[in-house]
């Protein structure tokens, strides 16, 4: 799975995910961008359906 492109919240701080099911391992391209994510906008929020 890919995560979706973060989209900004604030253009200070916080970008919202969703589709991320953070109950599954994440793969390593997973874990890369959404550490990625965080470096850029220090917080995120993640929403599942």
């Amino acid at each position: 799975m890919s995560i979706p492109t973060p989209k900004p919240l604030h253009p200070s701080l916080g970008a919202e995910i969703e589709g991320l099911d953070l109950r599954q391992e994440l793969s390593a391209e997973d874990r890369e961008a959404v550490s990625a994510a965080i470096a850029e906008h220090i917080v995120l929020v993640c929403l599942t359906k």
